[in-house]
């Protein structure tokens, strides 16, 4: 997440929608004074106006901590994807971060069992995945509903009475040219997104399959029935 004075603008991250490759772009562009969480991942979490804030804060929350009148002020966007495929791409993500997970040494695993540093197998993503067998096993899972990664993106962007309190949203599937067309309204010469943080599933929890069903993709409509709604997404 962001909060530029400079630029005046603020981006909303919500898990598995390319908002890393929003930030890395936006990274070059944010003055000294500017507020964010994520970029250089040296941080979980941070204090803003007394208020802790972490990457993946929503919408209301960030208004909060910068209060109602330079919300109002400020441009705020954020970036959603098709349900089914963000599911697919979180499972895709914690199957990576097990493979990762076989491959750390030995002081990084004793400061994760200390609590000293993030330990990817507590996440309900997690569990659901080492539970499971597949992506369609995976996404009925108690832990994969539970997982914050999971949930719908609607309730990221607006506030307590349902109501949608971002500017502008940028879709996943059109990426490239919602982002110049930001970078233009925000008076971001030079600004470039690139792909980043993609998941290779190649390694030894490979044959866990990632193929997705049209019962899975059905199940996943139906699951975030809000977000098909609100996005004019379609099965």
């Amino acid at each position: 997440m962001i909060v530029s004075h400079k630029h005046r603008f603020i981006f909303v991250h919500i898990h598995k929608t390319a908002g890393e490759a929003f930030a890395d772009a936006l990274a070059p562009h944010l003055g000294d004074a500017d507020f964010q969480i994520g970029l250089d991942h040296s941080k979980d979490t941070d204090v803003l106006n007394g208020m802790t804030l972490n990457k993946h804060s929503t919408a209301a929350e960030i208004r909060q901590a910068v209060g109602d009148d330079v919300w109002a002020q400020y441009h705020s966007f954020a970036t959603v994807r098709r349900p089914a495929e963000r599911a697919l791409s979180l499972y895709r993500y914690i199957r990576d971060k097990f493979d990762e997970q076989s491959r750390i040494p030995l002081r990084r695993k004793l400061k994760q069992k200390l609590g000293m540093a993030p330990d990817p197998m507590r996440w309900n993503a997690m569990q659901a995945f080492t539970a499971t067998t597949d992506f369609s096993h995976f996404i009925r899972h108690s832990k994969f509903h539970a997982d914050d990664g999971a949930q719908p993106q609607i309730g990221s962007l607006t506030d307590a009475s349902g109501a949608m309190i971002v500017d502008r949203i940028c879709r996943f599937e059109t990426l490239a040219d919602e982002f110049v067309s930001l970078a233009t309204d925000l008076n971001l010469p030079g600004a470039a997104l690139k792909k980043i943080n993609q998941s290779g599933g190649e390694g030894i929890s490979a044959n866990k399959g990632a193929a997705m069903s049209e019962d899975d993709a059905a199940y996943l409509a139906d699951l975030y029935a809000e977000d098909m709604r609100v996005f004019d997404y379609k099965v």
